[in-house]
């Protein structure tokens, strides 16, 4: 599967696919075995919250478990013990889906699953940020009248206009892409 997914991957080239996903309806994040963010899309930062300033290269999910922890994201209790709690499940890498309702009313439908190498072995996570807020309601229904966070125009921690915007590595040698204006 991984090699034809390559292949399929190489006839459209990776530039192609980091700006078809800046187009998707839905938050896109990849981590690798230390937790650690390499990629993300707009949607992702706009589905919660998160600032440009925060979304950097090298940003650990434990920074962004703090962040919201801080700002009642999890509700009452100790930040340092939501973070840790929620840590100690990611190093988990099991596959997961749920609903999280956020402090400001939005409804997130959280969907991850381990991503492997060719032997089989978990080299990170996927997950996939879906904002389910109007779900059920009439407009949901026939897809009008949907304006929440994840909707909005794409500003918050990417770059000012998608037809501009160019795709580069965080560093050089690294597997980590962020997309950045010429």
């Amino acid at each position: 599967m991984l090699s034809e997914i390559r292949e399929r991957g190489m006839q459209v080239g990776v530039a192609d696919l980091l700006r078809a996903i800046q187009y998707l309806p839905v938050g896109l994040s990849i981590i690798d075995r230390d937790l650690q963010f390499k990629f993300w899309n707009d949607t992702f930062c706009q589905c919660l919250d998160f600032p440009a300033s925060l979304m950097q290269p090298g940003v650990l999910l434990e920074d962004l478990f703090r962040f919201n922890a801080l700002r009642g994201e999890f509700g009452p209790g100790d930040p340092e013990t939501q973070v840790r709690e929620r840590i100690g499940l990611a190093r988990q890498f099991v596959p997961h889906r749920f609903r999280r309702t956020r402090a400001n009313g939005t409804v997130l439908q959280v969907t991850g699953r381990p991503m492997s190498d060719e032997q089989g072995r978990v080299v990170g996570f996927v997950t996939i940020y879906e904002d389910v807020t109007t779900e059920g309601a009439p407009a949901a229904r026939t897809g009008a009248g949907r304006t929440s966070s994840c909707c909005r125009p794409m500003k918050t921690c990417g770059a000012p206009s998608l037809t501009t915007a160019r795709w580069k590595r965080t560093a050089p040698n690294t597997t980590s892409w962020r997309c950045a204006m010429p």
